[in-house]
């Protein structure tokens, strides 16, 4: 087994004794259509293509004096969303956001001590998040052992007009949710532009006041100046090639930041998880 459904939420939800569960990718969504003389007509090109929301399963069985409240509080989530977790054979966690969707159970009369269930969980997330790149805080409510690390911040100072920045993605799917947090130190940044060889070359014009952060975020496709929507400010060259602002593909992805104003200590701050299908 490469993985196994760990947990849903902060509580450890998922049977333990004697799982079967399915842990396979879900379908690909294709789109395609159909030609008149026949075959198909693939829409997609040469783009990879993504799944939709999908279920997971996760069978077992509960068992102990307190059989009757570990049921009850397996059906309490039902309907409810949060973090499912699993769990690979090196301890390494993942996570994706899901719904307990249903919570089946087979009774047999003489089984007085242990029962048989089976909880379905809709994943509504792309990608299962692994190592968290970037700031965090200890109130943050964050568990221990969950891919969280001291020092993990990964903030570099935009000390020459052009930065080339090297970001690894440690997953193994593309990553599109991610965010640049710049701040202008010394004199206000007046434009950022953003470069990926073949792919992004998108320019940010404004005004970034002085330890004030520009927060871009990719996944989300927004940009905020000081917590207010900047998003007028920016613009696509024809350079840029993709429908997305910009991806991480994984291992390492080199991207250009270029500032206009702002003093050598300017900075980017980078926040993502490592992607994994």
């Amino acid at each position: 087994m490469s993985y196994r459904i760990y947990r849903f939420g902060s509580t450890q939800l998922v049977p333990i004794y004697s799982p079967s569960q399915d842990i396979g990718t879900g379908k690909a969504r294709l789109e395609s259509i159909d030609a008149p003389r026949g075959g198909a007509f693939d829409t997609l090109g040469m783009e990879q293509a993504y799944r939709g929301g999908y279920a997971v399963r996760a069978a077992g069985v509960i068992a102990g004096s307190d059989l009757l409240t570990q049921y009850q509080n397996l059906r309490s989530y039902l309907g409810k969303r949060d973090k499912l977790w699993r769990i690979d054979d090196s301890g390494n966690f993942t996570w994706a956001w899901a719904r307990l969707e249903s919570v089946g159970a087979k009774r047999v009369a003489e089984n007085k001590s242990y029962l048989e269930v089976d909880c379905s969980f809709y994943v509504y997330s792309a990608l299962w998040s692994g190592t968290f790149r970037g700031s965090w805080r200890l109130d943050a409510e964050i568990m221990l052992d969950n891919g969280y690390y001291f020092d993990s911040a990964l903030v570099t100072a935009l000390t020459n007009a052009a930065t080339t920045l090297t970001i690894n993605n440690g997953g193994n799917g593309v990553l599109r949710a991610f965010e640049f947090a710049i701040t202008a130190k010394t004199s206000a940044i007046t434009a950022v532009r953003i470069e990926k060889a073949n792919e992004t070359f998108m320019t940010w014009t404004g005004t970034l006041a002085v330890d004030t952060q520009l927060v871009i975020n990719f996944g989300a496709m927004s940009i905020l100046n000081s917590g207010v929507n900047a998003y007028n400010g920016l613009v696509f060259s024809s350079s840029h090639k993709i429908d997305d602002w910009m991806r991480l593909d994984p291992g390492n992805n080199t991207v250009t930041l270029t500032r206009t104003g702002g003093g050598a200590t300017s900075e980017v701050a980078l926040v993502y998880n490592d992607g994994w299908v």
